[in-house]
């Protein structure tokens, strides 16, 4: 199934997500700017043949972290691979029942950043695995729909309250390495 979201920020949607399909193995949430590269039907195989898991994302052409390039995966040649890593962005990700239940319902920060990185953080404590799969790509365009420095703040705001000032070493793990 497929449901559309009119103008709703990233932690709204995925609070609207875990409400109302927490019980689905696994969704996938695509924002609204990204373009396939594949076929709907390889994204989906690839996220049914990937569970269990905390998160899975496709990699990406665009705009994205250097981790989630697809050049990072192998995608100038055939051997293209889906890596385990610690953290998946979340331009477009899929969550599982599990972790769903697991986050229940995200607060603070509206625009999301760092709810990505805390969901994989909340997979990663409960042994589930999060993956990029270098065999899929999408396309995330180098504009941007909200303000960069609003943004961080909500983060800051948000994970600082939680987590402390380290939350960036503790809880994040900004890391490019794979595990």
């Amino acid at each position: 199934t497929t449901r559309v979201f009119d103008n709703i920020y990233w932690t709204g949607a995925w609070n609207q997500i875990i409400g109302t399909c927490g019980d689905h193995d696994a969704v996938w949430m695509l924002g609204c700017d990204v373009s396939l590269k594949n076929s709907p039907e390889e994204y989906r195989k690839s996220i049914e043949e990937s569970l269990p898991f905390g998160v899975w994302s496709p990699a990406f052409m665009g705009r994205a972290q250097p981790f989630m390039m697809a050049s990072a995966y192998g995608r100038s040649t055939e051997d293209a691979v889906k890596y385990r890593v610690k953290n998946v962005e979340g331009i477009s990700f899929a969550a599982s029942k599990e972790l769903m239940k697991l986050v229940g319902k995200l607060g603070g920060s509206q625009i999301g950043y760092g709810q990505d990185f805390w969901m994989c953080h909340v997979a990663r404590e409960e042994g589930l695995p999060n993956y990029i799969d270098g065999r899929l790509v999408l396309h995330h365009p180098s504009s941007r729909g909200y303000d960069d420095e609003e943004a961080v703040r909500q983060m800051e705001t948000t994970f600082r309250g939680r987590f402390g000032k380290y939350f960036r070493d503790t809880v994040f793990q900004y890391s490019e390495s794979f595990e």
